[in-house]
């Protein structure tokens, strides 16, 4: 499985529709404030290490449910040989 913050943002977009909550709501969840919550879900800030760890390691939002919303992995790029 492939997790760059750009499918982690998408992941915790998708989870916050799923349960009923705005992203507001999430990133307050995530000890996010309101300015970094918009910059992150607007894409105009990426995310740092410890935010991702953070995430990652979230009571509230576990990755287990947090796997079901990121994009499946691709193995097109795998060649053999």
């Amino acid at each position: 499985m492939k997790i760059d913050c750009d499918n982690l943002i998408r992941a915790l977009k998708t989870l916050a529709m799923s349960e009923g909550l705005s992203q507001k709501e999430l990133g307050a969840s995530l000890g996010f404030s309101l300015n970094r919550t918009k910059n992150l879900f607007s894409g105009r800030s990426k995310l740092s290490g410890e935010e991702v760890l953070r995430i990652l390691t979230s009571r509230e939002h576990p990755l287990p449910k947090l796997k079901r919303y990121l994009p499946p992995v691709s193995y097109t790029h795998l060649r053999a040989h």
